[in-house]
């Protein structure tokens, strides 16, 4: 019979081995776990823009609406996204100028609620002809 002699470097994957490759396949899922995350935030704030955007269009399209004689009655209003105003998320300012005897300016702010940062804002004029 043959007998086979081993060294001990031979038996098989020791105890340090194990941790130091456990240490790095950690360190390694923390980064893609990492770049999930920033991902997913980020999608969250487009989602948020795209829905302070169509806020926008949906009152741009109502003063658009008004007549040159009742756009005057927008005139420092400010608009929510929701009501009641403390849950609303987004908020437009309304600023209506006259500039001659027959033109008018519409400013639409529109403002992070929670912030209080401007995101944009969207000037339209409106005449009487």
């Amino acid at each position: 019979m043959e007998t086979v002699i081993t060294s001990p470097r031979e038996r098989g994957t020791t105890l340090i081995e194990i941790a130091l490759a456990a240490a790095i396949l950690t360190f390694a899922l923390v980064g893609v776990a990492s770049a999930f995350g920033s991902n997913a935030s980020a999608v969250g704030e487009a989602r948020g823009l795209t829905k302070a955007t169509q806020f926008l269009e949906e009152i741009f399209d109502s003063v658009v609406a008004q007549s040159f004689d009742d756009v005057d009655s927008l005139n420092g209003n400010v608009l929510f996204d929701r009501l009641p105003s403390s849950q609303a998320r987004y908020r437009i300012r309304v600023t209506v100028s006259q500039m001659s005897v027959d033109l008018k300016q519409v400013r639409l702010v529109l403002l992070d609620n929670r912030t209080g940062n401007q995101i944009t804002k969207l000037v339209t004029y409106r005449s009487r002809r």
